[in-house]
C-alpha cells in the first residue's frame, strides 16, 4: 500500500479536522511545488485560490459531518504563484476524526475547456457580426441554420418557421436553375465535370419570408469533413437589390446613348447620382490611366479628397500598388475582357503601415466605335470581412491542432454505432488506420467481455444521457489489450457523441499488483517459513504465520481477536516488559537465545520484536519474530570444524596449493607453496599470481594468464611447470587450475595445486633408459635364440630332403615334429618380445570408427566362409588409440575363430555404453574353457589348448592383458556362458596420456 501510494500520479492525502494535511503523497510536491512539511504545516485552506476558499468550505464541513465528495472542483496554489485546478473525491472517517482525499490535476483540461468555449463564442461572433445572409443546408437541401443578420434581410420573426425548408423555395424563375445548378456543384464537392468555374455563384431574384423581392448576390459552398467528405452546403447571400438597380439603371442609361444623344447629360446625371450613393468605390481612368472621374466611397478607401484624383494618374495618386494595380488596367484595355471580383491587397496612403483588403471588378469602357477608350473600376472594402474570415480559420485550426495532438483519445460518434471522426491519439495507442476505425462499428474495438455494458453506455448516450469515467478494455492491432476510461457527452441535434477517452492501463495494472500484493501479503505471513505474528496495542492476535501456531501449540484454536496473555497466562515478566517498550517505540532483539521446550529439551531461537505504524504514523501494535537456529548452531559448530579441518590439511599437505580470484590475485597459499620458494605469506599473498617468483620468465607468465582466464571460464587447465627452487635447481610440477563454482554454477574462484613430479621425472626418464636397455637385450636375445633354431630347422628339411624314400613313416613323423616345435619356440620368443614391447609405444589419439575397426580386424583374421560374426548396428566412433585397440580385437577374434572345433561355428560381438567407458563382448559357440582354467588363462605361457594345437605359445591373452590396462580398462571372463566362450572388457572412452 505504501509504494501504490508513493507512485500513484494523482494527489493522495489525509486532512484531520483541523484542517491541515497529516500525510500527503509525493505527486502533491511534484504539481505544487512545495515540500510535503511546507504542506501540512499550514491549513490546506491557505493554499485556496480566493473565489474558491466558500465553496472548499462548504464541502469540508459536509465531509466533517459524514459525507462523501465526489468530483469537487477547486483551485489550489502553487509555490511558483500559478493556481492548478483540481479534481477531489473524498471519503470521511468519523472514528478517526479524517478525511482521505484523492485529486487530480485537471489544470490543462480546464484550460482546453475555456480555449474551446473562447473558440466557439469566436465563430459565434463572425456569424452573428457577419452583414451577409449565412444558411447552413442539410444535403438533401433543407436549411438547418441561418444567423441573426441573415433573418433580418430575409424579415423572418421566428426561425423555427423556415427550419428544415427547402432552400430552393426561395428562388424564383431562373434564379431556381441557378440555385439548383450552385447546390449540385457544391454538393459534388465544388466541381462538376464540364462545369464552369462559376456556377457555384449566381445572382439571383427571390422574395424574402414576407414577400419584399430582392437581389441577391450567391456563393454556394461545400463544408467538408474530416475524411474530406462533403457533410453540409454553406449558402452565403448578400442583398444586392440596390446594386442591381444602380447597374440598371446604368444600362438603362447606356442604351439611351446610344438610342438619343439629347438625353446623355440625363444618363451623366444618374450616373453621377450612381457615383454619388454606390456603397462601392467607383472610378473611370483613361487610356492613360488618368482618373477621370472618382466617387466619394473610393476617395476615402483611397485616403485623399476626389478633386485630388481627378488629372492624376494611379501610380500618383497609389504609388505602392501601383505596379500590381497597373497591369490589371492594361489587360482589361487591350483584351477587351472585363476583370471579375479579383480580390487585391495592399497599403494605402489613409493608413500607413496598415494591409487593407478589396474585391476588384474592372469593365472596359467603349466608344461609338467599340474602341476601349478607359476602364471603369468598382473597389469593395473586405478588409473587416478578410479579418473575420482570418480569425474562423484561425480557429478552426487551433480546434484541429488540439484535436490532432491530444495525447487524449478524442472522437465524434454516432447512434449508428460508428466513429464519424478520431484523432491520431487512436493509432498510436490501438495500432489501426483512421480509415479501419471509421468503416468498422465501435464496438468491434472493444474487449468481448466489456462489449455488454459498452454498448448500454452507447444506448445511454442516445438517450441524452453523459458517460462519466465509464471504464472498458480495447483491442489493439497487435493483439494486446489496453484499458481506457472514457467520457462522452451526447449532441442529439447531429444525431452524434463526443468522447475523450485516456489509456488507464497502467494505473488498471497497478491495482491489480496492488490486489495481488495484499494477497501474497496474506499468504507470505501465512505460509513464511518461521514464526511470526502481529498485535494490535492490546496484545491482541491479528494474523499469525503458521509456523508460529505450530510453535505454540495454537493449531486447533480461533487466536484473532485473543490476547496473547489470556492464552498464555504465565508469560514471563520480562517478555511483558519487552512488549510494553516495543509498544513505546523500541525495536528489541537477540541472536541467540536458549528456549526450553515442555518435553524438557532445549532450542536456540533468533528473535525480534519492532512497532508497526498505521498511515499516521502512530504505532498500531508490535510484530514479533522468532526463529529456530537450533540446526544452524548444529551446522556452524560443524563448520567450524570442518574449516580448522580444511586448514589443517590445506597447510600440512605436501601439494603446493593457493586460491585465487577471477582476477588472479593470490588470495591464500599453504605452508608447502612458501617452503618451495622460500618466501613469507605477506610477500605473496595479495599480488597477482603471475608476479610471484614461480614464475621467472615471461613466456611462463603468459601461459598462467591464459590458463587463469581459461580457468575463470568455467574449464579445468593442467600442464607441467619449472621453477627455480631456493637451492637453485629447477623443481618440475603438475600443476593444475581448477574453477570453484557457488551455488547457481558461478564461477567464484580458483584452486592452483602443484605436484612436485621432479622424482618421478627422474624416474621416468631412467625407466625411458631401462626400457632402450631391455630392448636392446631383447633383440639380441631373440637374434641369438632364433638363429639356431631356423638352423636346426633348416638341417632337418635336408636331411629329409638328401634321404627322401629312405626315411620311415615314424622317422619322416618325427622330423616334422621337430619343425613344429622349432616353429612354436620361434613364436613364443616373438611373443615375448611383444609382451615386452607392450604398453611403451605411443600412440596417436584419433577419431575410431568401430564399424570400419572391426571390419578390417574381420578381414585380417580371415575367416573359413562358413562361419558366421554378427556385429551390431549404429556402431558408435569415439578417439582412442586405434592400433591398440586394433591388436586387443584381433587377438581376441582370432582366438575364437582358431580354438572353434568347426568352420561352420559362429560368434557374436556386442558393445555397450556405460557412461565413461564401452564394454565390448566377444562371444563364441565352440568348446568353452573349464571353469578350473579361468585364473590362469591370462597368465603368461599358461595356454588352455582344447585342440592341443602346436601353434599355442599361452601369451596372446597376457598380451591383451597388458594392452587394456595400460589403456585404463579391464578383461575377464564371463563365467555364466552355458556354452562356448565369452570375453569381456571395458576400454576408456579418455584415454590416460
Amino acid at each position: 500500500m505504501d509504494r501504490f501510494f508513493d507512485l500513484a500520479i494523482d494527489l493522495l492525502g489525509v486532512v484531520n479536522l483541523d484542517g491541515y494535511f497529516a500525510r500527503i503523497n509525493p505527486a502533491c510536491e511534484q504539481i505544487l511545488g512545495f515540500t510535503s512539511a511546507e504542506i501540512m504545516a499550514q491549513p490546506f485552506i491557505d493554499f485556496l485560490h480566493p473565489n474558491d476558499i466558500a465553496a472548499t468550505m462548504a464541502v469540508f464541513e459536509s465531509l466533517s459531518a459524514g459525507n462523501s465528495l465526489v468530483n469537487f472542483e477547486n483551485r489550489y496554489r502553487c509555490k511558483d504563484g500559478s493556481y492548478r485546478w483540481i479534481l477531489w473525491s473524498a471519503i470521511p472517517e468519523p472514528e478517526r476524526n479524517l478525511i482521505y482525499a484523492n485529486g487530480r490535476d485537471i489544470t490543462e483540461r480546464k484550460r482546453d475547456e475555456q480555449l474551446l468555449r473562447q473558440s466557439e463564442e469566436l465563430n459565434r461572433l463572425i456569424l452573428e457580426t457577419s452583414c451577409d445572409c449565412i444558411k447552413v443546408l442539410d444535403l438533401a437541401g433543407r436549411i438547418i441554420y441561418m444567423n441573426d443578420y441573415g433573418q433580418s434581410l430575409m424579415e423572418i420573426d421566428d426561425f423555427d418557421t423556415v427550419v428544415n425548408r427547402q432552400w430552393l423555395e426561395f428562388w424564383q424563375g431562373s434564379a431556381r436553375e441557378s440555385a439548383q445548378t450552385a447546390f449540385s456543384t457544391a454538393l459534388a464537392g465544388g466541381v462538376v465535370r464540364g462545369a464552369s468555374l462559376q456556377e457555384n455563384r449566381f445572382d439571383g431574384f427571390g422574395a424574402t419570408a414576407k414577400g419584399t423581392p430582392k437581389w441577391w448576390e450567391v456563393v454556394v459552398t461545400p463544408i467538408l469533413d474530416a475524411d474530406g467528405q462533403v457533410s453540409q452546403i454553406l449558402s452565403v447571400s448578400r442583398d444586392i437589390t440596390e446594386r442591381q438597380a444602380a447597374l440598371g439603371e446604368r444600362q438603362q442609361a447606356a442604351s439611351l446613348l446610344q438610342a438619343q444623344q439629347a438625353t446623355i447629360g440625363q444618363q451623366l446625371t444618374e450616373i453621377e447620382a450612381i457615383y454619388r450613393t454606390a456603397p462601392v468605390g467607383l472610378s473611370f481612368t483613361d487610356t492613360n490611366l488618368q482618373f477621370v472621374r472618382i466617387n466619394e466611397q473610393l476617395a476615402e478607401i483611397n485616403g485623399m479628397p476626389v478633386a485630388a484624383h481627378i488629372g492624376r494618374t494611379l501610380r500618383e495618386v497609389l504609388p505602392e500598388m501601383a505596379d500590381q494595380l497597373e497591369p490589371l488596367y492594361r489587360q482589361v484595355m487591350e483584351s477587351g475582357e472585363p476583370i471579375l471580383n479579383l480580390e487585391v491587397s495592399g497599403i494605402v496612403p489613409s493608413q500607413p503601415g496598415v494591409e487593407r483588403h478589396w474585391l476588384l471588378c474592372y469593365y472596359p469602357q467603349r466608344d461609338a466605335e467599340e474602341r476601349v477608350v478607359g476602364v471603369n473600376s468598382i473597389v469593395q472594402e473586405i478588409t473587416e470581412r478578410k479579418r473575420i474570415e482570418a480569425a474562423r480559420l484561425s480557429a478552426e485550426q487551433e480546434r484541429d491542432r488540439f484535436f490532432e495532438r491530444s495525447i487524449d483519445l478524442l472522437s465524434i460518434g454516432n447512434f449508428e454505432g460508428y466513429f464519424v471522426r478520431v484523432n491520431p491519439a487512436f493509432e498510436r495507442l490501438l495500432g489501426f488506420t483512421e480509415a479501419e476505425f471509421v468503416s468498422r462499428p465501435f464496438i468491434d474495438f472493444v474487449h468481448p467481455d466489456d462489449r455488454e455494458s459498452t454498448i448500454a453506455a452507447a444506448q445511454g448516450l442516445a438517450n441524452g444521457q453523459s458517460v462519466i469515467d465509464f471504464e472498458n478494455r480495447c483491442q489493439c492491432q497487435d493483439g494486446s489489450i489496453v484499458w481506457v476510461s472514457w467520457n462522452a457527452t451526447p449532441y442529439q441535434q447531429s444525431n452524434c457523441w463526443y468522447s475523450v477517452g485516456r489509456d488507464v492501463t497502467d494505473r488498471k495494472r497497478l491495482e491489480a499488483q496492488l490486489r495481488q500484493r495484499e494477497s501474497q501479503l496474506q499468504l507470505f505471513v501465512k505460509y513464511v517459513p518461521v514464526a511470526l505474528a502481529m498485535f494490535d496495542r492490546d496484545m491482541c492476535y491479528l494474523s499469525a504465520s503458521d509456523v508460529w501456531i505450530d510453535n505454540h501449540e495454537l493449531r486447533d484454536r480461533e487466536i484473532v481477536g485473543r490476547s496473547h496473555y489470556d492464552l498464555y497466562p504465565e508469560q514471563p515478566q520480562e517478555w511483558q516488559e519487552i512488549h510494553q517498550r516495543c509498544l513505546a517505540g523500541a525495536i528489541e532483539s537477540c541472536e541467540e537465545d536458549v528456549f526450553p521446550r515442555p518435553d524438557g529439551s532445549i532450542d536456540w531461537m533468533r528473535w525480534e520484536v519492532r512497532p508497526w505504524y498505521t498511515d499516521t504514523d502512530e504505532i498500531g501494535g508490535i510484530i514479533m519474530f522468532s526463529e529456530t537456529i537450533t540446526e544452524r548452531k548444529r551446522q556452524s559448530a560443524a563448520l567450524f570444524q570442518s574449516e580448522r579441518k580444511f586448514s589443517a590439511i590445506f597447510n600440512q599437505t605436501f601439494q603446493l596449493m593457493g586460491l585465487l580470484n577471477l582476477d588472479g590475485v593470490l588470495l591464500e597459499a599453504n605452508h608447502a607453496a612458501l617452503k618451495s620458494v622460500a618466501a613469507p605469506k605477506s610477500e605473496i599473498v595479495g599480488k597477482s599470481f603471475w608476479d610471484t617468483p614461480w614464475w621467472h620468465t615471461e613466456q611462463l607468465q603468459q601461459q598462467l594468464r591464459d590458463a587463469i582466464a581459461t580457468a575463470a571460464s568455467g574449464r579445468f587447465v593442467r600442464y607441467e611447470v619449472e621453477f627455480l627452487n631456493p637451492s637453485g635447481g629447477m623443481t618440475i610440477t603438475d600443476f593444475s587450475l581448477k574453477p570453484m563454482f557457488d551455488e547457481v554454477g558461478r564461477v567464484e574462484s580458483i584452486v592452483a595445486e602443484a605436484h612436485d613430479i621432479t622424482a618421478r621425472k627422474q624416474a621416468q626418464a631412467d625407466l625411458e633408459q631401462r626400457n632402450q636397455e631391455l630392448d636392446s637385450f631383447v633383440y639380441v636375445v631373440s637374434h641369438d635364440l632364433k638363429a639356431p633354431l631356423r638352423a636346426v630347422a633348416n638341417l632337418s628339411q635336408w636331411i629329409e630332403d638328401d634321404l627322401e624314400g629312405q626315411l620311415t613313416v615314424d622317422t619322416q613323423s618325427q622330423m616334422t615334429l621337430l619343425r613344429s616345435r622349432v616353429d612354436r619356440m620361434a613364436a613364443t620368443i616373438d611373443g615375448l618380445l611383444d609382451y615386452a614391447r607392450c604398453g611403451r609405444e605411443e600412440d596417436e589419439i584419433e577419431p575410431v570408427e568401430l564399424s570400419r575397426l572391426l571390419a578390417e580386424v574381420i578381414d585380417s583374421v580371415a575367416p573359413p566362409p562358413t562361419f558366421t560374426i554378427d556385429l551390431p548396428a549404429d556402431l558408435p566412433t569415439f578417439s582412442t588409440k586405434r592400433l591398440p585397440l586394433f591388436q586387443v580385437l584381433t587377438n581376441l577374434v582370432g582366438n575364437g575363430i582358431k580354438h572353434h572345433y568347426s568352420e561352420a561355428g559362429s560368434m557374436q560381438i556386442s558393445i555397450a555404453d556405460c557412461g565413461d567407458c564401452y564394454e565390448f563382448a566377444i562371444a563364441d559357440d565352440g568348446a568353452g574353457i573349464p571353469l578350473e582354467h579361468h585364473d590362469r588363462i591370462f597368465t603368461i605361457f599358461q595356454a588352455v589348448n582344447p585342440q592341443n594345437r602346436s601353434d599355442s605359445t599361452g601369451i596372446g591373452l597376457a598380451i591383451v592383458k597388458k594392452i587394456i590396462e595400460s589403456q585404463g580398462g579391464r578383461i575377464w571372463l564371463d563365467t555364466d556362458v552355458k556354452q562356448g566362450t565369452r570375453f569381456c572388457f571395458t576400454w576408456p572412452k579418455i584415454i590416460r596420456v
